[in-house]
């Protein structure tokens, strides 16, 4: 697996939450022989027993079990240990959900029958960041003290915590969230806003956010990305330079020497991939 993606240019990779625990030790050989350099890791990483045996439930920061909430602290601290041992520099999180309904898949059905503009979609739209408002609160506290709590953790480890944004609306945080989350954390050097390029460009899509104002607001906490592209309205994942994503537009606004990690769906073409990677690094001059 890592032998095909230095054969595609990249020299460094993010570990993802998919990642099965009997790869670490290849993955530990090749570290320790510097035939790769580990960027960051995907939490929670290795993949838990959990979702092997898919029975993950709500193991999130935000849950409102005790016993979910411990276990994905427990997971986490796990993971920022394998960070220490890889050498990488960050792990990534999201904060979970909230008590919502997959109300950001209703909105998408309407786009795509090209009705973005219509009177059901506005006062569905509406409705939904009333609700989403309203039922996220508890949620975010809680998701909120288990992120302090890793943190903590995160900083006697020397390892940064990268909160990601997601592509639902019903998911913590918000815009609104994680503004007011990073300003909470505005002096804490090992956190910081980890962007999502085909997230963001979905939830623009729906008319919820604007890319590139999105990005000049968060440009102070920006720490990493994740770099895909997006077909429209919502088809993520899809190899850069491939989709709608006006790149020129914003990649002047990425701060210089943080990572940029090609997330992109495993059934990607190796060949798209390969005749993507040096486009890219001559319009933008970034490996």
């Amino acid at each position: 697996m890592l032998g095909e993606i230095r054969t595609m240019g990249f020299e460094s990779i993010e570990l993802g939450s998919n990642l099965k625990i009997s790869q670490l030790p290849g993955i530990r050989r090749l570290h320790q022989r510097k035939r790769i350099r580990i960027t960051a890791l995907r939490n929670f990483c290795p993949s838990p027993i959990e979702a092997i045996a898919q029975q993950y439930g709500r193991c999130e920061f935000s849950s409102a079990e005790t016993k979910d909430r411990e276990r994905a602290k427990q997971l986490t601290l796990q993971t920022i240990d394998y960070a220490k041992e890889l050498d990488a520099e960050f792990v990534i999180v999201d904060l979970g959900q909230t008590a919502m309904d997959e109300y950001t898949n209703r909105l998408v059905k309407y786009v795509q029958r090209n009705e973005i503009h219509s009177r059901d979609y506005v006062r569905h739209k509406l409705a939904g960041v009333k609700l989403r408002e309203k039922v996220g609160r508890k949620d975010l506290q809680r998701a909120k003290e288990s992120l302090d709590w890793v943190v903590n953790y995160a900083a006697k480890k020397q390892v940064k915590i990268g909160v990601t944004m997601r592509r639902a609306y019903e998911s913590l945080p918000n815009e609104r969230e994680m503004v007011e989350l990073m300003k909470d954390y505005e002096k804490n050097p090992f956190v910081g806003y980890w962007h999502d390029f085909g997230s963001a460009q979905v939830k623009a899509n729906l008319g919820l956010i604007n890319h590139r104002q999105w990005l000049e607001k968060m440009e102070p906490f920006i720490i990493g990305c994740h770099l895909h592209d997006v077909q429209w309205p919502d088809k993520t994942h899809c190899v850069p330079l491939s989709g709608m994503i006006e790149f020129d537009e914003l990649m002047d606004i990425i701060p210089s020497r943080i990572p940029i990690v090609w997330e992109l769906d495993s059934s990607r073409r190796k060949a798209d991939i390969k005749q993507a990677l040096p486009v890219w690094e001559q319009k933008f001059g970034i490996k």
